[in-house]
């Protein structure tokens, strides 16, 4: 006699993604943590997955200084990479400004998981409503002839 063997399929289902994603980080692009009000910094906010980006809106975001923070507004947010995201954050008005990212938000991953808590970004942006930068410069030696010097006058925004 011969032996009959008998074939079985078995399909195996993953387990459900039932793990909220976390913020792992908040960094500027803002080298000396100092802005005037006019200027953008881009926020790049890491999470540990990757996020449902229809779910990421300027109302998932806020100024973390609550006394004495700088005003401002936030631009189109832009999905960098898988769980990244640009957050550009224009300054209306003077003040110190830290990102963050709102406990109560509509954060979600790819599974619907919602973001487990909110973070807030460990710098500081000072917002100053003018630069140092000579708003105006007069030419007091004129005309200027070749290999003859210049002086150069102007104020400071902050005089």
């Amino acid at each position: 006699s011969t032996g009959a063997t008998d074939a079985e399929t078995i399909t195996v289902n993953p387990a459900p993604d039932t793990t909220p994603p976390t913020v792992v980080s908040i960094a500027d692009d803002d080298a000396d943590d100092a802005a005037t009000v006019g200027a953008t910094v881009n926020y790049t906010v890491t999470f540990s997955e990757d996020i449902n980006a229809a779910t990421v809106t300027a109302a998932d975001f806020a100024n973390a200084v609550a006394t004495g923070g700088a005003t401002y507004t936030i631009g189109a947010i832009v999905e960098s990479s898988p769980g990244v995201f640009v957050v550009p954050v224009t300054f209306t008005g003077a003040g110190s400004f830290r990102l963050q990212v709102l406990t109560a938000n509509t954060i979600t991953d790819a599974a619907g998981n919602a973001l487990a808590t909110g973070a807030t970004d460990a710098e500081t942006i000072t917002v100053s409503a003018t630069s140092d930068v000579p708003t105006g410069v007069n030419l007091v030696n004129d005309p200027v002839s070749g290999g003859q010097a210049i002086q150069i006058g102007g104020t400071s925004g902050n005089d």
